[in-house]
């Protein structure tokens, strides 16, 4: 008896008539689910952060988390319960700023756009997330970008 008797009848289109997985159409479906919006609704917030996630200490000792997601932020910041589960996230991964970037297709226009989530104290406290705030403010190029901020989106807290 081969794998394919053990496997849900989804596997089977994936497996070699010997029950061994086919790597090229294995390749093309987790190539083609990776950019499906519906693959990373089902996710759950933490995993949406994981799968694609680095983390960075800058040279002033700032723990940095940045996760890639192929959801529009406005989608992620939307799923029920995604501030609380982000900070949970931020708490385990250890860091002070989470970095959410969106790359997804706009009536057929490729966007990016980016929520940078970190803990919040009072304005001009010199948090990490109020240094990053006022540098992209006041940074010429960032300037010229569209940004908008909004505290209630910001904060980990």
């Amino acid at each position: 008896e081969g794998a394919r008797d053990f496997l849900p009848e989804v596997a089977a289109p994936y497996l070699t008539p010997s029950g061994v997985p086919d790597r090229r159409k294995l390749y093309a479906l987790l190539r083609d689910a990776k950019t499906d919006p519906v693959f990373w609704r089902g996710m759950s917030t933490a995993d949406r952060l994981r799968i694609d996630y680095k983390a960075y200490v800058t040279p002033s000792g700032v723990a940095v988390g940045a996760s890639s997601v192929l959801l529009s932020v406005t989608e992620v910041a939307a799923t029920p319960g995604f501030l609380v589960d982000a900070a949970a996230y931020a708490q385990g991964a250890g860091v002070e700023v989470l970095v959410v970037m969106s790359a997804v297709s706009v009536a057929g226009v490729f966007t990016r756009e980016m929520m940078v989530l970190g803990r919040r104290g009072a304005q001009g406290d010199g948090t990490p997330m109020e240094r990053l705030v006022r540098f992209l403010e006041g940074d010429e190029e960032a300037r010229q970008w569209a940004f908008e901020r909004r505290d209630e989106m910001t904060s980990l807290d």
